[in-house]
Order: structure tokens, then sequence, then C-alpha cells
């Protein structure tokens, strides 16, 4: 059995080796899961699998452990379930990751975040990990819709039709990521990111597939108590955590803008690149670069409008349209989540009810 004591460290433990000796092993080798969380390989754990199986609660799981990733780093919970999430959607991040394979882990991510250096999107998460709004950014910057909710403006109620969407609809074509706070699950530790995998409806819980798989397993958890977790305040941001829906868009606008260097200020590289990066701050400069110099305000409103219209290229068409679809799912996403059928009938079909 393995006991604790102090060698030259308070991180060594002794390691006992049969009847010849011990020695001291700096570090960790995982951690017990507390008793409000069940392991998702223990007899109870792999019993609701069985069951969340046979009652639709798992259509969110295969792909994501198909692509089930470990966090390269023990800050990088957020870059890493990002990672895992747009590989398991399936979204092609426009560039080498090792060979001649186009694939996501942290090192592949792109950012089109100001803040950030395009040559090290992950800096100071190394030593500070990441934000809510952070991660918002990250994934929209490689190729994925997102919509994010912080817990102190939705409800429990709210949260559980979400995860009804991501676990429960056949066509398996949304994630739903948790940010939350670890000490309220009893787990060492704070902020945390993760995917959520699975849902057990007669039990209320969720299977959190958990990135940092050096320290805690798969498990599952009480939908309530995640729920608490994500309504504590991050000392960061002073807001409270929350939780995602993410989905890939219905064309790959991700690849054009991680094959182009989205920092760039040229007019000439203001294309779907400048403009799906940075929407506002593009916006603005095509506005002043571009209509404002073509415009004659003394026109009429008609000759305005068409010389608006004239000056529109496919890229803005393209940029218009990846809005139009991140309005609309949101729209979808909202309306089901706010269904009395959803909260209180189970109903599945929730798309059909908002086509």
């Amino acid at each position: 059995m393995t006991t604790s004591q102090s060698c030259s460290s308070i991180t060594t433990i002794e390691q006992p080796y049969g009847n010849v000796t011990t020695r001291c092993i700096p570090g960790w080798h995982r951690r017990p899961l507390p008793d409000i969380a069940i392991p998702f390989n223990s007899d109870k754990g792999k019993h609701l699998f069985r069951e969340a199986l046979l009652t639709d609660g798992l259509h969110g799981y295969f792909s994501l452990a198909e692509t089930f990733h470990t966090q390269a780093e023990p800050s990088y919970c957020g870059p890493g379930t990002l990672s895992m999430v747009l590989n398991s959607l399936n979204i092609d991040p426009g560039h080498i990751w090792k060979g001649n394979w186009r694939f996501f882990d942290e090192n592949t991510l792109r950012t089109c975040d100001k803040r950030k250096s395009k040559d090290n999107p992950l800096e100071n998460i190394l030593e500070q990990g990441i934000t809510f709004e952070e991660f918002l950014y990250l994934t929209e910057c490689n190729g994925a819709s997102i919509i994010p909710y912080l817990a102190s403006n939705t409800t429990l109620e709210q949260f559980r039709s979400a995860i009804l969407v991501a676990c429960t609809r056949r066509l398996d074509d949304i994630r739903l990521v948790c940010c939350y706070n670890r000490s309220t699950l009893q787990q060492t530790g704070t902020g945390h990111f993760s995917p959520i995998a699975g849902y057990h409806l007669q039990e209320d819980l969720v299977l959190i597939l958990d990135v940092a798989r050096f320290k805690y397993p798969s498990h599952w958890i009480s939908i309530e108590l995640l729920w608490q977790s994500m309504c504590t305040i991050d000392s960061t941001t002073g807001k409270s955590r929350g939780f995602y829906l993410i989905s890939k868009w219905s064309n790959d606008f991700s690849i054009q803008c991680n094959m182009n260097n989205c920092n760039e200020t040229d007019e000439q590289n203001l294309s779907i690149n400048k403009l799906f990066c940075s929407p506002e701050e593009s916006l603005s400069l095509f506005i002043n670069n571009k209509l404002l110099s073509i415009i004659d305000l003394n026109s009429s409103i008609e000759t305005i409008i068409i010389t608006i219209l004239q000056s529109i290229t496919f890229n803005v068409v393209q940029l218009i349209t990846k809005w139009t679809f991140d309005i609309m799912q949101k729209y979808r996403l909202n309306a089901v989540m706010n269904s009395k059928c959803i909260q209180e009938c189970n109903c599945r079909n929730f798309f059909e009810l908002y086509p």
C-alpha cells in the first residue's frame, strides 16, 4: 500500500517495492474521485452507461470518445477540451498537425484575439489558464459556432435543456462544454473545462469526460451539483462560470481563416480572413475604408443602397452567411432550451419544433 511520507519535498511519496526497499518518487499519480462522483469504469458507472445508452442519452458520447484527448499541460484544460471537441465535430483545421495530417491539438489551435500573438495563441495560458471569454474567442477562430451561457444569466432548467440538446439528438452535431469549479465537486483545483458526453435521465446525472486524465478519470456527476459549480465566481473575471453549445458551421470557413494571417491590416487582405476572425473591428474597417470612400452622402437613399450592394464582395457575403448561421443557431437553441416541451415532457425531436 502506498503511504504518504516527507522525503525531500511535500510532493513526494514513499513507494514500497516488495521486501527490498523503498524510494521517493516526486509528484502525484492521479487522484481518487470523491464519493459524490461515480467512476466511469466502476460497476455502477458501467450500469449507468448501459441505462443511458438504452434511453438515448449517449448520442454525443461516441464521437467524443473516438477523439478523447488528454490535455497537454496541467493548465491546458480549455485548449485540450477544445481540441477534442473540434476533432469530434470533424472540423478541418486547415493546416498540418504532423507529417501530412491535419488534426487538432493544443499546438495547432489558432487565434484571432488581438490580445494574443498569432504565433503563440496560448500565450499566458500555461501559467494562468484560460478564461470563459478567451475560450469563446479561441473556438470561433478555429472553425466552430459557439454560443456561451454564463450560469448567472441562465437557470438550472435551461442547463438541463442544453444537456438534452447535446446528448440526446441523433444528429450528433452539437457539443456541450462546461466551465466549472472543481472544489464545488470536492475535487482538488479550481476552474476547469471538460466536455459532457452523456446524460442519465432517471438518476439526473451527466458523464464528464475529464481531459485531465492524469488527475481524475471520467465520471458521472449530479447535474444540480455541476450547476452549482458553474455558478461560482471566477476571481480573474469577476463573473460566474458557465457552459457552451458548440457546433460546426455549414461551411468550413476555418480553413480560410487559419491558412492566412488573421492579423493583416492591409486593405488588400480585408477579405473573409480578416472579417471572419475579428468581425466587429473588421466591419468598422470595411465601413471606414471602403464604403465611406465610395458613397456620396448627398445622393438619394436609393442610390446609396445600390452603391452599397454593388460594393459587397463574395467574401462579405460569406461573412453574412456565417453571421446568419450563428444567429439562427442561437435562436433555435434558445427556443429549445426555453421550451416547456423539453423541460416537462422530455421531448426528443426538439429541432422539429424549431426548424
